[in-house]
């Protein structure tokens, strides 16, 4: 009856005990899908976010691979330019060397056709500057002896000044300067009847008789100088051209200088009114001290005497 009983106890405890197990088997399943749907999404979003980042990796090497693209255009670009501007400064040295080169070489040949010109007026040229010589005379005549002068400074002038706007005008002004004074020689030079006994029967003062007349005989205006006396002193007499050449002159002069005359003029008077002023305030202010001082030596001496009378009066 005992083990009936035991038994009886033993299958309730299983029957209680079997829907436990039923209900835990069914919690354990639950649990495990649960389980396996997290691990589903965990793997799903580690997917998703691995491809995202091998997006963005990818997104991010690109874009690093454009920029070391355009890196190395802009290094090619950059390190082109300072080839392109070192060729260009070279090209510009070479350049300027060369005209450096050239304007030394000029001035050197004109500084010998110069030496050779001068030489030449005084007889030391040989057969070669004595035909220049014969030359340069008949052209300026007694001004020769300033043409190698005026050349070698003509050329350096605008060997200095290459470029210039004014270069041109100044070298002009110049040449008419020289042309004026050849006239202005050739005013006041005087030949004698035997000298102009060579061309009798011509007009003597023609511009191919002045050239001939200076070339023999070494003086008076030459072939320019004929020239303007030849236009100018039939209308205007000798007088009136040595006015008009000597107007011409200052003109010419103005332009080289690029300074007016008259204007220099009244700064140099105002100057020199200033100054006078100065002198005479100078000589007032003087003045007015050295009569201060005599008077006051004419007071002093006064006292004196007046000092003198009051010991004598005292004894």
């Amino acid at each position: 009856m005992a083990s009936q009983a035991n038994g009886k106890s033993s299958k309730k405890h299983t029957a209680a005990a079997s829907p436990r197990g039923a209900n835990a088997r069914k919690g354990s399943q639950a649990g495990g899908s649960r389980a396996k749907e997290a691990a589903g999404t965990s793997r799903g979003t580690a997917r998703s976010g691995g491809a995202s980042k091998s997006g963005g990796t990818s997104k991010a090497g690109a874009s690093r691979a454009g920029a070391s693209r355009t890196g190395g255009k802009n290094g090619a670009s950059l390190s082109r330019k300072p080839s392109q501007n070192a060729y260009s400064r070279a090209g510009k040295e070479r350049d300027a060397s060369y005209y450096e080169l050239q304007s030394e070489i000029i001035l050197m040949v004109t500084l010998v056709v110069s030496l050779l010109l001068l030489l030449s007026n005084f007889k030391m040229g040989g057969a070669a500057g004595a035909a220049i010589n014969r030359f340069t005379f008949g052209l300026f005549g007694i001004l020769s002896y300033l043409f190698p002068f005026v050349l070698f400074c003509a050329v350096a002038f605008f060997l200095a000044n290459r470029g210039s706007q004014m270069l041109f005008k100044k070298l002009f002004s110049l040449f008419g300067m020289l042309l004026m004074l050849t006239a202005f020689m050739q005013l006041f030079t005087k030949f004698s009847s035997e000298e102009l006994s060579k061309f009798s029967g011509k007009e003597a003062l023609s511009p191919a008789n002045c050239y001939f007349l200076s070339k023999t005989f070494k003086k008076g205006g030459g072939f320019f100088g004929g020239l303007i006396c030849y236009l100018f002193e039939p209308l205007f007499g000798k007088i009136g051209t040595s006015i008009v050449t000597i107007a011409l002159f200052l003109v010419f002069f103005m332009l080289f200088s690029r300074k007016a005359i008259f204007a220099w003029i009244a700064q140099m008077s105002a100057r020199r009114l200033e100054e006078h002023k100065v002198h005479r305030d100078q000589r007032k202010e003087y003045f007015e001290t050295r009569m201060a001082e005599r008077e006051q030596m004419l007071s002093e001496k006064q006292n004196e005497k007046e000092e003198r009378r009051a010991k004598t009066y005292l004894l």
